[in-house]
């Protein structure tokens, strides 16, 4: 069940990223160029949240496979953790994530994405290192988490695939 929901979004969120929506009027959620961008190339989509303006193109490349997705070992995460060279994104839900996380983690549960993508917007640029972690490595939010950040034009991310799990025992992390 939680597979075909997973499958559903990607699809949905391929979908529309892939059709540039953001630059249709029936989509009138989502914040347009201003005339002078659009005159210049009408393919950018602005997401402006304030002073973090960003403009994208809606069409991304594809997303790297699973063992590139996956590649990232605890070590990495604890020089990452140090030397704050990546963004870890806890794909927890938020009592999970207020229990416990790694040090300096946003929280972006799967249920609650756009709620959330303000804050992820405000601190996290397309390009950055993005590590995403979940509770455990049986645990499908990471991906759910991974695709979505794709599809809203983020091309560095990683997922841990072991999750919170393994890094609740690395107490440095924390």
């Amino acid at each position: 069940m939680v597979h075909m929901i997973r499958l559903g979004l990607g699809t949905v969120l391929l979908g529309l990223a892939l059709s540039g929506c953001g630059n249709r009027p029936c989509c009138d959620q989502a914040p347009q160029a201003s005339p002078r961008v659009a005159e210049r190339d009408p393919g950018i989509v602005v997401h402006d949240f304030g002073p973090n303006r960003q403009e994208m193109r809606p069409s991304q490349p594809k997303p790297p496979s699973d063992k590139i997705r996956r590649d990232v070992s605890l070590e990495e995460i604890r020089k990452y953790v140090q030397s704050m060279n990546a963004v870890l994104i806890d794909a927890r839900s938020p009592k999970d994530f207020a229990s416990g996380h790694v040090r300096g983690a946003l929280n972006l549960p799967p249920s609650q994405m756009d709620a959330y993508m303000p804050e992820i917007w405000k601190n996290v640029t397309p390009d950055q290192l993005i590590i995403i972690y979940c509770a455990s490595a049986m645990c499908e939010s990471g991906d759910m988490v991974y695709e979505y950040l794709a599809a809203q034009g983020f091309t560095n991310m990683r997922v841990f695939g072991p999750g919170w799990r393994t890094l609740a025992s690395a107490t440095d992390l924390r």
